[in-house]
């Protein structure tokens, strides 16, 4: 999985992006002989996976901690997804994951490595005044 990018503000966009996201495992072939001569079993296409959902947590916290940011994206015939998704505003400045889980496994995410959310500088009444250098005296 792919986060770009690893540092952002909320309220900012962060890109997800997947690969080899399938809701089958059919790479591994099978073959038996029996009666009827030889006989494999896999190896079919993959599946793309859809119904994904993507999370943010924090990386220490808990895994009921996550809050869901998207549902419904879905793999493309290469197994692959790329999704926009903000970062919610009342997140605290921290160290997060962001999760991605498919809706018929819920309980199964796969976590990112760790991305930053800083905070936001705030814009007020000084913000935009030039500073001027200070002269102490020292009589």
């Amino acid at each position: 999985m792919v986060i770009a990018p690893m540092t952002a503000h909320p309220g900012e966009t962060i890109s997800v992006q997947g690969e080899n996201w399938t809701t089958e495992c059919n790479d591994v072939i099978t073959c038996s002989v029996g009666c009827g001569g030889q006989s494999c079993e896999g190896g079919e296409p993959a599946t793309p996976a859809d119904g994904l959902r993507i999370a943010i947590k924090p990386a220490a916290g808990p895994d009921g901690s996550a809050v869901q940011l998207t549902d419904g994206t879905v793999a493309d015939d290469e197994l692959r997804f790329e999704r926009d998704v903000f970062v919610p505003e009342y997140l605290q400045p921290g160290r997060y994951v962001i999760l991605v889980g498919n809706e018929q496994d819920f309980g199964a995410w796969y976590e990112s490595d760790v991305i930053r959310v800083t905070a936001r500088r705030r814009r007020g009444w000084l913000s935009g005044v030039e500073r001027l250098p200070v002269a102490f005296r020292d009589d």
